[in-house]
């Protein structure tokens, strides 16, 4: 995952997977925040969930509220980009920083 974001020129800081169960039905928000903000390093820019398997859009208000930084869940980031794609312009409340940015695609 590393090597992909890299290729992005995306700067990877930390990598790391959780501790949190493997089955992702397990999984609630509650302990994606936990081990979030326990793990994030401060001096990145963003968080980036990715991959898990889980449902992690339920923590990522509370995740940016609490490290001060831009959360990028998966499946956030995919719906994001076909408002972008698509020129669909949606209020979506309560899912993070990025919904409240400028949807444009160049």
């Amino acid at each position: 995952m590393a090597a992909y974001f890299r290729e992005q020129e995306v700067e990877v800081v930390t990598l790391t997977t959780t501790t949190l169960p493997q089955d992702p039905d397990r999984v609630r928000s509650e302990q994606v925040i936990d081990w979030i903000s326990n793990h994030a390093d401060p001096s990145t820019e963003a968080v980036i969930i990715a991959g898990n398997g889980f449902r992690a859009a339920d923590a990522i208000e509370e995740l940016e509220r609490r490290t001060g930084q831009l959360v990028l869940e998966a499946n956030q980031v995919l719906l994001w980009s076909i408002f972008a794609a698509t020129g669909v312009t949606l209020q979506v409340d309560g899912y993070g920083r990025l919904f409240r940015t400028v949807q444009t695609l160049e």
